[in-house]
């Protein structure tokens, strides 16, 4: 069975502090960031990792963990590149068949998105934080602008994917609280 990833989302005071201390103290590659603008429930820094490297949590940090779901790669991620995440819930009361249609959808973004370098959409283990959340959806992007710009913009996002997002539509699944987070890859050890 494949090891156990975690992504949290600190809010801090000093994000630079928590930055160098948990690059410090975490074994193995890993991702760690001051959060970029534009970030929706994103706090302050990003952190990735696999879990058993992870310091110990605090009560205050919002954190998923989950196994590594579909993934795909276009390109290898290298520093200066732009990591991302969406944590999101699927409603209890979404069957089956639309989980997997709403999964399907997700996974063809990077068909037509080749600012997406790498990509992964895995359903959450477990949660802590005010969301129950079910699914991470992680991409590497070739600069903030492939996010910004060519993703949020493109037709297959707003046309097929946001449906599964939008309330007045007949397809949405999601819970309405998301956390969208992003911030430049800085280190050498990265092992997406």
């Amino acid at each position: 069975m494949s090891e156990l990833l975690e992504t949290r989302l600190l809010t801090t005071a000093r994000a630079d502090d928590a930055v160098a201390a948990l690059r410090s103290a975490t074994a193995g590659p890993t991702i760690v960031g001051p959060v970029l603008p534009g970030a929706i429930n994103g706090g302050d820094v990003l952190v990735h990792a696999r879990s058993h490297a992870l310091p110990e949590a605090s009560a205050a940090d919002e954190w998923v963990r989950y196994r590594p779901g579909t993934a795909g790669l276009r390109r290898t991620p290298r520093p200066g590149n732009v990591y991302r995440t969406l944590l999101l819930g699927v409603r209890d009361d979404a069957d089956d068949a639309a989980i997997a249609r709403f999964e399907r959808d997700t996974l063809t973004m990077p068909e037509h998105l080749p600012s997406i370098l790498w990509w992964r959409l895995s359903r959450v283990e477990s949660a802590h934080g005010p969301t129950p959340f079910t699914h991470v959806w992680e991409q590497v992007f070739s600069d903030p602008e492939g996010l910004r710009g060519q993703y949020m913009r493109h037709p297959v996002h707003w046309g097929l994917v946001d449906r599964w997002f939008d309330p007045e539509v007949p397809e949405h699944i999601t819970l309405e609280r998301l956390c969208h987070v992003a911030c430049l890859l800085t280190d050498d050890r990265l092992d997406v």
